[in-house]
């Protein structure tokens, strides 16, 4: 038998909550299938030493491996950031208007069609 607390990560559990890592899972997978991430090019984009990012089509991800905030030029729509339930809408804005600030330890994918530093 597992552990009385171990029940709020049963399948039926997680299906029903919006935030669970289930539903996060098979959004991102849906997500990665629609838009054809694995295929095509890869492209590495350099920003700052601490932050990762690549381009796949017209996805850029991004995460940030160090300990302060850093902002990463690029404009388009937030379609999945970690480390929150919801995107902010701050974050949501900023994101279009190419100056998202990333939090140390977190990442976003954001839909482009300018591609980065536009």
């Amino acid at each position: 038998p597992q552990p009385e607390e171990w029940a709020v990560l049963a399948v039926d559990a997680q299906e029903v909550k919006h935030d669970s890592p289930l539903r996060q899972y098979r959004y991102l997978i849906e997500l990665r299938r629609s838009l054809r991430l694995g295929s095509g090019d890869l492209e590495w984009l350099e920003v700052h030493p601490d932050i990762l990012a690549v381009r796949n089509g017209v996805l850029v991800a991004a995460v940030n491996t160090g300990p302060v905030s850093r902002e990463i030029p690029v404009a388009g729509s937030v379609v999945h950031s970690s480390g929150s339930r919801r995107t902010s809408t701050a974050q949501l804005l900023a994101a279009r208007d190419g100056h998202l600030v990333l939090e140390p330890n977190r990442c976003v994918w954001i839909l482009t069609e300018h591609g980065f530093g536009s």
